[in-house]
């Protein structure tokens, strides 16, 4: 049924391709599964900068970044041409200081968190 808050979702590990396996819901729960949780390091406006997991290190900052390019002249769609004609990295970013301008996109205002268990969402 889609009635809110009564939704099942599960994962299986290991199903190959034609599989089909059966399942029943049990009537109570046996014990939460307990999994180590990943250190995380916060920037000042709560955003993480940094995770690390068991000895590992999953990324640090900055993290999804992204990035805009701006035409400079006529004809952006031309000026574009230009720069991704050119056959080496280092004349591409010559070519994209001379005909565009990048600008880097902020997060605005502080994240809030939501811990769900198994998945930590920052918003």
């Amino acid at each position: 049924d889609n009635i809110d808050d009564k939704c099942l979702r599960l994962w299986v590990e290991d199903l190959g391709a034609n599989a089909t396996r059966s399942y029943r819901l049990m009537d109570g729960v046996n014990g939460a599964a307990s999994y180590p949780m990943p250190e995380i390091e916060t920037g000042e406006d709560n955003w993480p900068t940094a995770v690390r997991w068991a000895d590992g290190e999953l990324f640090r900052a900055p993290i999804g970044g992204f990035h805009a390019l701006e035409m400079v002249g006529l004809a952006p769609r031309w000026q574009y041409k230009k720069i991704t004609k050119q056959p080496t990295a280092a004349e591409r970013r010559k070519a994209r200081d001379q005909n565009a301008t990048v600008s880097e996109a902020v997060p605005e205002g502080g994240a809030t968190v939501s811990d769900t268990g198994p998945t930590i969402i920052y918003e």
